[in-house]
């Protein structure tokens, strides 16, 4: 939804000729707090919320508008009515059903000149005139969190995040698996968090947004706070156990697993990995499967790196995330 237009607003300054035809606005790397919206000549445009420009030139006689990007920023630029953005840096615009869209993702001054009789091709949804679907619907893909580049514990509840995604222009971070109040920002590949206050497991979570709004999966990674320092002598009970009749039930089940267990493996003895990894402290996901009472039969990213994390924590070289003889063995030891 477009909630602002370009006029006279207290951020930004609009200066317009004396026919009315072109619009400037300048300033040191403002930031669109929402998507505002723009005229060129006879049509409506609007820059995406997260944009960030050092100045927009609106030339309503030549038909164009030209933005400056500073550096580590990016500028969306979106035309509702699908008409093709062309401009003078030979990028690539998307096409969706809510209109076409140019994102410039470097430091650069680019002139955008719309083709107001030509608009962009959608793909279209199939027979029974299902309607059309937008040619990009692929969401960041190669998504991850990392809290302290994967430390099992923290003394401090200030950390810092080791974000990836690929093909990710927003994220939005939270302590929360509802993300309450949650707000899309920047992407960004490092960014410092506060953790919820208190001792104990804390979880963050992650999701992450293209140009053209497809969202990823969300992703999580867990740390353990302790800000005496002291923690259990044995970091793999670093969380309540799973307990059944006074035995550590989760523990007796993987220590009868003999096969090796990786990534891409598809088994029931993952799901019982998955459990004992859950049961005691280093959770393979903290929302949806995977996660506690979810553990599936798929050896992926999320088990791969809770099994690297209690390697790590309990010196089993390589921490790879690889079940293997040497975590066997470990295991039958506890």
């Amino acid at each position: 939804m477009i909630k602002n237009k370009i006029k006279i607003i207290s951020l930004l300054t609009v200066i317009f000729s004396v026919f009315g035809l072109v619009g400037y606005v300048s300033a040191a790397n403002i930031t669109y707090t929402d998507n505002v919206g723009v005229t060129i000549g006879a049509y409506d445009y609007y820059i995406g919320t997260g944009s960030s420009a050092t100045s927009v030139v609106i030339d309503g006689v030549a038909g164009t508008l030209t933005v400056t990007v500073p550096a580590s920023a990016y500028f969306s630029f979106t035309s509702p009515n699908r008409f093709i953005l062309n401009d003078d840096a030979g990028l690539t615009d998307s096409c969706a059903t809510d209109g076409d869209t140019l994102t410039i993702n470097t430091a650069s001054t680019v002139v955008i000149t719309p083709a107001t009789t030509t608009t962009c091709s959608l793909i279209s949804g199939g027979g029974g005139g299902g309607g059309y679907v937008p040619s990009d619907t692929t969401a960041p893909t190669n998504t991850s969190v990392l809290i302290n580049a994967g430390d099992n514990t923290t003394t401090s509840i200030s950390t810092t995040l080791t974000l990836g995604a690929t093909d990710a222009t927003q994220m939005m971070i939270s302590n929360d698996s509802a993300f309450t109040g949650g707000v899309w920002e920047n992407f960004v590949a490092s960014k410092s968090w506060t953790l919820t206050s208190g001792d104990g497991v804390k979880t963050v979570y992650a999701k992450f947004k293209d140009s053209v709004g497809n969202i990823s999966s969300v992703v999580t990674d867990v740390i353990t706070v302790s800000a005496s320092g002291t923690i259990p002598s044995n970091p793999a009970f670093n969380t309540n156990p799973v307990v059944s009749g006074g035995t550590n039930a989760s523990l007796v089940a993987v220590q009868k697993v003999t096969a090796n267990l990786f990534y891409g493996k598809k088994s029931v003895t993952v799901k019982t990995l998955q459990q004992f990894l859950n049961g005691n402290g280093f959770l393979v996901s903290s929302y949806g499967a995977g996660s506690p009472g979810k553990e599936t039969t798929t050896f992926g990213k999320a088990t791969k790196s809770a099994l690297a994390k209690f390697q790590k924590a309990n010196g089993i070289t390589p921490a790879a995330g690889y079940f293997g003889p040497k975590t066997r063995a470990f295991i039958l030891g506890m």
